[in-house]
């Protein structure tokens, strides 16, 4: 801070040039993409929510995670969530910034949460296929800025219609964990009976190429031995 008898007149010259509302209350612009009221003291948010009940994990990133770390620090990319809703306010690409300059806009925050380079969502990562993880990495993103399940999977033209179907039904009933967990129960025993199909065709090649080799080595065996019976 500057103390008043550190400044100079031309200091206090050009303080009082800058431009100001004359109002009890700050004036706040609605078409600003940097600085907008935050919701947190609404009649909705002041009013008692409740328990948070059965509520399930979005991320998970392991240890060493810090506030650092989750809070977005880079550049805003014209492809993420947050630079395709600056980019629709007609801001242009070159000029997006960073999470830093629009830190006082929350529209913008929300969209760019979690989006560090540094973090590791190991629960996107236990797919074990890479486009099936950037699926559920982009679910995850249309999810967070307020989009429906069923619809950020349908947008993917990865999952069954089933999937979609019954996600958008747990969404509507709200019973959407244990919805999943009915696909996943289902899938889990689609894959079962396809694995016990596939053993039971390849059990019988199985047993003849072994047939093959076992009957290979005994007539390699036993082949010398009539020759030799054959010269006596």
């Amino acid at each position: 801070a500057i103390r008043a008898e550190e400044q100079t007149p031309a200091q206090d010259e050009a303080w009082a040039r800058l431009p100001f509302a004359k109002t009890a209350c700050f004036p706040w612009d609605a078409g600003s993409t940097f600085v907008q009221p935050p919701p947190f003291f609404s009649a909705d948010q002041v009013r008692p929510q409740g328990d948070i009940i059965d509520a399930r994990p979005l991320l998970w990133l392991g240890d060493n995670v810090t506030t650092d770390h989750i809070s977005p620090i880079s550049r805003i990319r014209a492809d993420s969530p947050a630079g395709q809703y600056l980019r629709q306010l007609g801001v242009p690409a070159e000029r997006l910034g960073g999470y830093g300059d629009r830190r006082a806009n929350h529209h913008v925050m929300i969209r760019g949460t979690f989006d560090n380079q540094r973090l590791d969502n190991q629960l996107a990562g236990a797919t074990g296929n890479s486009v099936y993880e950037k699926a559920v990495l982009r679910v995850r993103d249309d999810v967070a800025v307020g989009y429906p399940v069923n619809m950020s999977l349908k947008q993917t033209n990865l999952f069954p219609h089933m999937v979609i179907q019954m996600t958008a039904i747990g969404e509507e009933a709200g019973a959407l964990d244990a919805m999943l967990f009915k696909v996943a129960e289902y899938y889990e025993q689609e894959v079962n009976n396809s694995v016990d199909a596939l053993a039971s065709l390849i059990e019988p090649m199985i047993m003849v190429i072994i047939g093959v080799l076992v009957g290979g080595m005994v007539v390699g065996m036993y082949l010398p031995i009539f020759k030799l019976a054959a010269v006596v």
